[in-house]
């Protein structure tokens, strides 16, 4: 029988957990590092083939946001070319969330976008990896940001998945706002499928099961994409060991076609071919598997009560500057810092 003509798009990005494999105090300088190393990596492999060229994409919006305020300038200008010519991207989520996140803490996280679009950097694709489900509000705060793209990259161990293959749809607020949504597989969903082992042969058998996998399941595309990260483990540095395989890939077959691309890449694929026949799924999106703050209790009452107390501590130093008070002129940078502290524990 004919061969299906696929294309897949791997997405290689770190993702973001704090505190898992390092302390918080070393792992933003790690990320910092890692978007070094794919400046870097971009410029080894300028001359590979396009579909083969390394590209990079910022799973969250905090690393970027520090990366612009701490390195030099002639390492930010890197940055933006590189950002400019589609070899790296920014997203929109500053981290990946819990369920414990409130509406103003999910509105006040997406603040970098507004600095990033004066270093003319676009962010048009939101990423949530590793948690399943992410509040419902979501739609409507990302409306005038530019951020319409959201891919979900799941993680089953103790959750409950929804969907049993990669599924698209238009994800539509009460106030009919929406977002193009993507329920990924595993966000190192290609790790496992020795992407990144350096051996053709063995990634070869492990992807074309899980392609005849999703055709078993009537997978409606001719097109996916696979996340995965330079080793198999969280905040991992990224490599170049999948630009060597894609390159001898597609010189070797005709299909399935393989190109290293960025997140929004697969979203805007959809956007313009599979607009018409993509369903609208009005519903929450709700986390399964946020089981561990019963094991901090304590500190999750803190996070709480103080996001109830920034709510109304905002509110009454709102009402004092429109009556005529007068505010320090530091006070934005101190609830700026304040709420820093409460995305790192949400």
């Amino acid at each position: 029988e004919p061969v299906k003509e696929w294309t897949v798009n791997l997405v290689q990005h770190s993702h973001t957990d704090i505190g898992y494999t390092r302390s918080q105090t070393e792992i933003l300088a790690e990320h910092l590092r890692f978007i070094d190393s794919a400046l870097d990596y971009c410029d080894q492999t300028d001359n590979y083939p396009k579909e083969a060229r390394f590209r990079w994409t910022c799973e969250a919006s905090w690393t970027v946001r520090e990366y612009l305020n701490s390195r030099p300038k002639a390492q930010i200008d890197r940055l933006l070319q590189r950002i400019n010519e589609g070899r790296i991207e920014v997203t929109g989520m500053f981290f990946n969330y819990s369920e414990i996140i409130d509406e103003t803490a999910l509105a006040i996280q997406t603040q970098p976008i507004k600095a990033f679009k004066n270093h003319g950097i676009d962010v048009t694709t939101a990423m949530q990896n590793d948690v399943n489900g992410i509040g419902w509000a979501m739609i409507d705060i990302y409306k005038n940001t530019g951020v319409k793209y959201l891919t979900m990259g799941q993680h089953g161990h103790r959750a409950h998945v929804p969907f049993d293959k990669p599924t698209s749809f238009w994800w539509e607020s009460n106030s009919g706002n929406r977002l193009l949504a993507c329920r990924s597989e595993h966000y190192m969903h290609g790790n496992a499928l020795s992407l990144t082992s350096g051996e053709i042969d063995q990634f070869r058998a492990n992807l074309s099961n899980y392609l005849d996998d999703l055709d078993a399941k009537d997978y409606p595309y001719n097109r996916t994409a696979i996340q995965f990260s330079g080793y198999l483990t969280d905040n991992s540095p990224p490599s170049t060991k999948a630009c060597d395989i894609v390159k001898e890939w597609n010189e070797k077959y005709e299909w399935p076609k393989l190109k290293l691309s960025l997140a929004s890449e697969f979203m805007e694929y959809l956007d313009t071919n599979e607009d018409d026949s993509l369903p609208i799924q009005k519903k929450a999106w709700p986390d399964w598997w946020t089981d561990g703050f019963g094991s901090a209790f304590r500190e999750t009452k803190t996070a709480r009560n103080t996001h109830s107390q920034m709510i109304a501590n905002t509110g009454l130093l709102s009402m004092a500057r429109l009556m005529g008070g007068n505010l320090p002129d530091d006070m934005g940078d101190d609830i700026v810092s304040a709420y820093d502290e409460l995305l790192f524990y949400d």
